[in-house]
């Protein structure tokens, strides 16, 4: 019940737009929880219902997904790329609030500015080349210990097969994991740029140093934030998008494995959370 009243939440805020109501719904602590967690500790459906049988769990989250569905007043399409958005974000927050962090985000921003920067050159050959290839290389070295801060591994995502890696995205992508990516609401990474061990004083600092020149030093102060939030959200961003092309990875091997004679013919498109691959 739990875990379907912050699901409820989370996805009336995000419908809403309201990001600020969503990272305070993920940092409320848990009530008589002894390991002092926060909600989003409830935020992992396939988990939390996971010893509920399969013929019980389906019909019970189409019926929870229904209700919500019509209390927000949303269409199909438009309530799933809600839920999609929800748990883009969770994982993402769950890699902003994890204690190491901060030290994982400070080791992965030259990386994937190395690798943004050797886009261009790679786009205007029609080809990767070797230096753009080795960009890629150490952004994954640099990504996959904060992909391994999420602990989701069936969520309501779909993910598409883009053949390649171009354009400095994963082979396996999420269009909403992309867009908030490519084009991160300002709310967005005010929010969540402030989640707990993400905005510390010395992280600050940096920004400012780094920030660009304003009118006053107030502005000047809120302007180094924003870089420093912004530079934080993005790297959870790459990550969480990291850690769910592994799952869509895990997914084709395990429907290869499954029926080796299908090979040919393995999906370009996969629901993480499909049931029929248990």
């Amino acid at each position: 019940m739990a875990t379907r009243l912050v699901y409820a939440a989370g996805l009336g805020a995000i419908a809403a737009n309201r990001y600020d109501t969503l990272a305070r719904i993920f940092t409320v602590p848990t009530v008589d929880d002894r390991l002092d967690r926060s909600l989003l500790a409830l935020t992992d459906w396939a988990r939390q219902h996971g010893e509920t049988s399969e013929s019980v769990r389906g019909p019970m989250r189409e019926r929870f997904a229904e209700t919500v569905r019509d209390a927000l007043g949303l269409s199909q399409a438009r309530f799933d790329a809600v839920w999609q958005e929800f748990e883009v974000l969770r994982m993402t927050a769950q890699i902003m609030t994890d204690p190491e962090f901060r030290t994982y985000q400070t080791r992965a921003t030259e990386p994937m500015s190395a690798e943004r920067t050797a886009r261009p050159a790679a786009r205007s050959h029609n080809a990767d080349s070797d230096h753009h290839r080795q960009t890629i290389h150490e952004l994954d070295e640099a990504l996959r210990p904060l992909a391994r801060m999420v602990s989701s591994y069936r969520p309501h995502i779909e993910m598409l097969d883009t053949m390649t890696r171009t354009g400095g995205r994963e082979r396996w992508i999420n269009p909403v994991a992309q867009r908030l990516i490519e084009r991160p609401d300002r709310n967005l990474l005010e929010a969540f740029g402030a989640l707990p061990r993400s905005d510390d004083p010395a992280a600050q600092a940096f920004a400012f140093s780094e920030g660009t020149a304003a009118a006053s030093p107030s502005e000047a102060s809120a302007a180094a934030r924003l870089v420093h939030r912004t530079a934080a959200v993005s790297v959870a961003l790459r990550a969480a998008a990291a850690c769910l092309n592994e799952l869509a990875d895990q997914a084709c091997h395990h429907t290869l494995n499954r029926s080796p004679g299908v090979a040919m013919f393995l999906p370009n498109e996969v629901w993480l959370d499909d049931e029929t691959r248990t």
